[in-house]
């Protein structure tokens, strides 16, 4: 029988109030590491920038495929080859042209000289703001212990207290939440996810209607070394969905918190391990109904362009949940520690910190494993 998470992972949980129901939501906790030739935590070749006002940007053509001709960026002209400027893109024009249709990337070769273009370009004075993208990669941690068929694999629901809150109330469907992650599998047997419900973000655009996996990873595969393993590595957005909302009283897979909550899967993931397209997940998620997102991935920078589109969220009455990580440091993480978002820690059985925290960052705390 296919499973949620043939698959180990540390995952956290946070629980809150929305329209009269208890929702209770989990976040998978981690240390993926995914290294860049400048810096491990922006993405290499790759800016973006916000015009300061309508006055300040040019007069440019957004093709379908969300790209712009550089000749239509007068500001580049003189400098394109210095730099090695290959693409310009505007990913957000079709998707909130109020706040976000003044923001484009560019593309550059010469990566060793970010710092020197983001000066130049700031010297123009035509821009709100200029910054180097963040890299984000999913939380999860695939060293966990194995656990017994007699052990009780769900013991997080104890620890947190769940058939108190499941008499007062249950999941509804009329509470969206959407798991923007690597990938949902979600014609899974214990999710069903509607088509309808699903996207894939990892173009620029929006394509509805599947969010799962690549077609070259086996969902059924038995996982003996998670490392080398692509049913685990691309099984993360999945196992968060079933956390939250796996349909229960199924008699297949597992029980959830939410069950009964209408989920939105999100796949924003080319490689399994980074979420490069999150923030279009996000936008994606906002524009289509969702009252809870939630984002077990994380960074170690903020930006600008992130923390106009998470207040824009909070602005419209959207909870957001992300996952604090789990890197034992005083080192916050992204997108957890912007003003609006509820951050969410782990625990361990004993509900105390595991090992892999150095300190409590969180809010109702879990740490389920093997569930078969």
């Amino acid at each position: 029988m296919p499973i949620f998470s043939n698959l180990w992972f540390n995952t956290i949980m946070g629980a809150f109030m929305k329209h009269l129901f208890i929702s209770i939501f989990l976040l998978c906790l981690g240390n993926i590491i995914s290294a860049q030739t400048i810096s491990a935590d922006y993405q290499d070749g790759v800016i973006y920038i916000k015009f300061k006002d309508k006055k300040s940007t040019p007069n440019y053509t957004v093709k379908q495929d969300n790209t712009v001709s550089i000749s239509e960026m007068p500001f580049l002209q003189q400098i394109k080859t210095a730099y090695g400027i290959t693409k310009i893109t505007s990913p957000f024009s079709s998707w909130d042209k109020e706040n976000f249709s003044g923001v484009i990337y560019i593309y550059y070769d010469s990566i060793a000289k970010v710092d020197s273009l983001i000066q130049h370009l700031s010297r123009l004075g035509l821009f709100k703001y200029i910054q180097k993208e963040p890299v984000f990669t999913i939380f999860g941690t695939p060293n966990d212990p194995f656990y017994t068929e007699t052990d009780n694999l769900q013991w997080y629901l104890d620890v947190i207290n769940a058939k108190q809150a499941w008499d007062i109330a249950k999941g509804s469907a009329g509470i969206k939440v959407a798991v923007v992650d690597n990938a949902v599998w979600g014609e899974h047997p214990d999710l069903q996810i509607p088509s309808q419900l699903q996207a894939n973000v990892t173009n620029g655009t929006a394509v509805v209607g599947n969010s799962a996996p690549p077609v070259s990873v086996n969902q059924d595969e038995m996982c003996t070394n998670p490392n080398t393993c692509n049913a685990y590595k691309w099984s993360h957005g999945t196992h968060c969905a079933g956390m939250i909302g796996a349909i229960t009283n199924n008699r297949t897979g597992i029980a959830s918190l939410g069950g009964g909550v209408t989920i939105m899967g999100i796949s924003t993931s080319k490689d399994g391990s980074t979420v490069a397209y999150s923030r279009e997940g996000v936008m994606y998620a906002k524009n289509n109904g969702a009252k809870v997102i939630s984002m077990s991935y994380g960074g170690s920078t903020a930006d600008s362009l992130s923390r106009e589109l998470f207040q824009s969220c909070y602005d419209a009455g959207i909870v957001l949940v992300a996952a604090a990580g789990n890197n034992g440091t005083n080192r916050q993480s992204y997108p957890a520690a912007y003003l609006g978002v509820i951050s969410v820690a782990a625990a361990n059985s004993d509900n105390h910190l595991p090992v892999f925290l150095s300190m409590e960052l969180g809010l109702v705390l879990l740490h389920p494993e093997v569930l078969k």
